[in-house]
């Protein structure tokens, strides 16, 4: 009886899931259905684009084709501003992070001073930036940094707060040496804020490195939103939008998924 009553709730779950796929499938369909009618209603490309000229834009981007040289090297000016931006910024917010959660004097010092980071929007930082340090990818690295670091601080101190004193305890009794206690102890209980971290960081990464190319560095992903902004046409805005998305769900199924399933034998 056990064995029957398992079976019909695997495939219950199992219709389950192929009507939300479904569902979700429909979505998408009726949503590009619509799109197409109010495109050919309006009849105004260049304000609304069908999905078959964002399509077409989106397809020749994957080609490698731009106004302005190979899309692929925009693309690769914007990941590499995004790229060291988020190592340095997750690099020291973890550091801090750590010493925040474990020391209630300078988490009393920096939480503040986090917060206030995280309150001043992107195009704020980037225009101070600029000023500082003039147009070039220091600019948008700094911004990444700016509102990148204060959240893996503040996350990755509440991962620190909830280690266990009896563990560091336990780990003190059998002498573990410093390196020992991070590497065996504080790394492997941190591992799931990490990683929450790194995602929080590189998609609000990707969106701050956008805005500050959108103010004033002559390349990368945002420049050419601003050059099609500028030409008031939203089709290849839409097309340059979609090929950063698909770029981020490569890097998410790619990196971090990846690197996720690999240290599941090193959490605590």
């Amino acid at each position: 009886l056990d064995d029957v009553e398992l079976k019909a709730k695997l495939l219950e779950e199992k219709v389950a899931r192929k009507k939300a796929y479904f569902l979700r499938i429909c979505s998408v369909v009726l949503f590009l259905v619509i799109w197409s009618i109010l495109a050919i209603i309006i009849n105004r490309p260049r304000i609304l684009p069908s999905p078959f000229l964002v399509g077409e834009k989106l397809f020749s981007l994957i080609l490698g084709k731009s106004v302005f040289g190979s899309s692929y090297v925009h693309l690769g000016m914007t990941l590499y501003r995004l790229f060291v931006g988020f190592a340095i910024a997750f690099f020291v917010g973890s550091i801090f992070g750590i010493l925040m959660g474990r020391v209630r004097r300078i988490y009393d010092l920096l939480e503040n001073v986090a917060w206030i980071f995280i309150c001043v929007p992107a195009v704020i930082w980037a225009f101070i930036l600029l000023i500082i340090l003039g147009i070039s990818d220091f600019t948008a690295m700094g911004v990444t940094i700016a509102l990148i670091a204060p959240k893996v601080m503040l996350n990755v101190s509440e991962g620190a707060k909830s280690l266990l004193y009896d563990l560091l305890e336990m780990s003190s009794s059998y002498r573990a040496t410093t390196w020992m206690k991070i590497r065996d102890l504080f790394i492997p209980f941190l591992l799931p804020y990490f990683f929450s971290s790194a995602r929080i960081g590189f998609t609000t990464g990707l969106q701050v490195v956008i805005v500050a190319e959108l103010v004033g560095i002559n390349s990368g992903i945002g420049y050419m939103i601003d050059y099609w902004w500028r030409e008031f046409f939203l089709g290849p805005i839409l097309a340059w939008a979609l090929f950063l998305i698909l770029t981020g769900i490569i890097i998410e199924f790619g990196i971090f998924r990846t690197l996720e399933k690999k240290s599941e034998s090193w959490k605590l």
